[in-house]
């Protein structure tokens, strides 16, 4: 009993000086709560990310990216700043609705080189907002708003005739009401353009409190992962600039996924079997962003990849 004791001393000591030193330098975060003479300690890694939070206030932006390792190619807070990533995906500072935030905000898209490899993302700081006001991203493809990163990409590609898979490995810092999203726009031409778009697929793999539009129509599993799916018959761009409405599909994680692959067609052959999706419509790019309402935090993406077999 005495061994016992004392062995557990030992790893109690080890223990709270690991809890120590993981506070002291930002790696957690620490909150008491006293019940009587018990005090209980939670800890959290600085990231609120569904379906339960884990943050105990703001987390503060990293706008120096020193908390990134590698050497910086390339960073812009400029609105609609955009730079090639691995010679074949557009990195934008995408501010689409940036009227509806309320005061004066922050927002930067970065690249690094890591090991030889990519590192990119983007850190904010935004005060309050009405709606969902910024999308910092990485696309592939052909986007019908801002035209084709390179000209082989594999998109547009028929819905259901070929695999699209994407890959990635996200870290995450952040607190407040954002998410982060596959997204694809699906037309039905073969030139994607904003005129002939007819839906748009939104994959939320993770969502803390952003607002999800439309009805709930069914719940899936897709590759190992519980999805709720919302459709909106009749969305529209949120900004008043355009007229044109769509069919907005959301299909909404039940736990963060936060590293692939993910293989991104079966979320279509879901849709065309279920009859969301027409056959002949085109699926026109993918993008990987986050929406931002309210907070601060950054994302870091590493060994993003995407293919069109």
């Amino acid at each position: 009993m005495e061994t016992w004791t004392t062995n557990s001393s030992r790893r109690a000591r080890k223990l709270r000086t690991r809890i120590q030193l993981a506070v002291r330098s930002g790696a957690v975060k620490a909150s008491g709560l006293s019940i009587g003479r018990t005090t209980l300690l939670f800890l959290c890694a600085g990231c609120s990310c569904s379906p339960a939070s884990c943050s105990f206030g703001s987390v503060r932006p990293d706008f120096d990216l020193k908390g990134v390792p590698g050497t910086l190619k390339f960073q812009s807070e400029n609105a609609w700043a955009a730079e090639t990533v691995d010679g074949r995906y557009r990195l934008f500072n995408n501010v689409w609705n940036s009227k509806a935030i309320s005061g004066p905000y922050r927002q930067k898209v970065f690249v690094k080189e890591e090991h030889g490899k990519p590192a990119f993302g983007w850190v904010w700081s935004v005060p309050d907002s009405q709606a969902p006001a910024t999308y910092p991203e990485i696309l592939a493809g052909s986007s019908p708003w801002n035209g084709s990163v390179v000209s082989d990409s594999g998109f547009p590609f028929q819905a259901g005739t070929k695999k699209l898979l994407v890959n990635y490995d996200i870290s995450l810092a952040a607190s407040g009401k954002y998410d982060v999203t596959l997204q694809s726009w699906v037309v039905s031409a073969l030139r994607p353009s904003k005129s002939v778009i007819t839906h748009e697929v939104v994959i939320f793999i993770a969502n803390e409190s952003i607002p999800v539009d439309g009805e709930r129509v069914a719940q899936t599993t897709l590759q190992g992962n519980a999805f709720s799916i919302y459709v909106d018959k009749n969305h529209r761009d949120a900004t008043g600039n355009n007229t044109n409405t769509w069919t907005l599909i959301s299909l909404v994680a039940e736990k963060p996924i936060l590293r692939g692959p993910v293989e991104v067609s079966t979320a279509f052959d879901y849709l065309l079997k279920n009859g969301h999706l027409d056959a002949q419509s085109y699926i026109a790019n993918l993008e990987l962003g986050t929406d931002i309402m309210r907070g601060s935090g950054s994302a870091v993406i590493r060994d993003f990849a995407v293919t069109v077999d």
